[in-house]
């Protein structure tokens, strides 16, 4: 199993040829999301037509996009209990 771990637009619509070819090739791959971006991440998998996340470390800073350099330390930490949990 092949797993993309994932934040942002720009970073599916780099990787989304690779998912392509893996998906022609019948090579299961999930993606996993850090959620950076929120609502436009999620746009732009669908819009690319790749698959919703199967697995959510955190949603931003709490549900919206991160914008500051103190709401990453937010999310940064979101991200290490996600891990820590599951």
């Amino acid at each position: 199993m092949i797993v993309f771990v994932l934040g942002t637009s720009a970073e599916a619509i780099k990787i989304q040829p690779v998912m392509r070819r893996l998906s022609r090739r019948e090579i299961p791959f999930e993606i996993w999301a850090t959620y950076q971006h929120t609502d436009a991440l999620d746009a732009t998998l669908r819009e690319l037509g790749l698959p919703a996340p199967s697995y959510s470390f955190t949603r931003g800073s709490h549900g919206r996009p991160i914008e500051h350099p103190r709401q990453m330390l937010i999310w940064l930490f979101a991200c290490f209990r996600a891990l820590r949990r599951d």
